[in-house]
């Protein structure tokens, strides 16, 4: 995975899922934590971005996607109690197959990772600004879906 470590300092290159649908959007959060994130992954060397949407989605949900396009290329950076992130994050549309098993918007789902149970849910999109999303621009963002990639810099 492109995860790279010097002292508290730590680079990340991930691909993000957006899937949305119905006015919901598709978000996870690990069971010890207290956000909510779209899901995805850090890309593994000589994969795509984009290939790492579709290969995280199959992992942690066991559903095939297609990652039509590109929404947002994010810097973000961040900092949590003992590390000081700074993470380029490309945002891919998904559309799931037309008999995908996760589309009950009532429902949570259970994703699987490596050393973490995933909680998956769908969200009105209106109804974010309710909760903890991280990264926060997320919130008013997926409200106006781009028609071309946007560049984000977030400093959290």
């Amino acid at each position: 995975m492109l995860q790279f470590k010097d002292g508290i300092n730590v680079f990340r290159y991930r691909g993000v899922a957006v899937a949305i649908e119905n006015n919901h959007v598709l978000l996870h959060k690990q069971e010890k934590h207290d956000y909510w994130s779209l899901p995805g992954g850090r890309c593994e060397f000589h994969e795509t971005s984009r290939e790492t949407v579709v290969r995280e989605i199959e992992e942690e949900l066991h559903e095939k996607v297609e990652a039509p396009r590109l929404f947002w290329f994010c810097e973000n950076f961040y900092a949590t109690p003992n590390h000081k992130y700074h993470e380029i994050a490309l945002y891919y549309e998904i559309k799931f197959n037309s008999n995908s098993q996760i589309m009950d918007f009532s429902k949570t789902y259970q994703g699987k990772e490596i050393d973490a149970r995933l909680i998956f849910k769908w969200f009105p999109i209106d109804q974010l600004h309710k909760i903890n999303v991280k990264p926060e621009f997320l919130v008013k963002s997926l409200q106006n879906i781009p028609d071309h990639v946007e560049h984000i810099i977030t400093r959290n």
